[in-house]
């Protein structure tokens, strides 16, 4: 099941595949901190879909904004 979550608009690419990296001191008073830091910290995530229509939101790590995605975590290959 998807998750929804807030990424860089950069990444906001269905197929894209990241590692979640967890707060960053730029996150402190965000009032977007709900929706952004909602993954688990050093989990790899693929983006399986943008929200059409999603409005790009102002972020002080990401200098494009950020978007919102549905993410599931990514296979790992061994």
């Amino acid at each position: 099941m998807p998750t929804v979550t807030l990424i860089g608009t950069r990444l906001a690419e269905e197929g894209t595949e990241f590692v979640y990296r967890g707060e960053s001191a730029a996150c402190e008073g965000c009032p977007y901190r709900g929706q952004c830091l909602n993954l688990v910290e050093d989990v790899r995530y693929r983006v399986t879909d943008v929200r059409a229509n999603a409005q790009t939101l102002d972020c002080a790590v990401h200098d494009e904004g950020v978007r919102a995605v549905e993410v599931e975590r990514a296979a790992i290959p061994a």
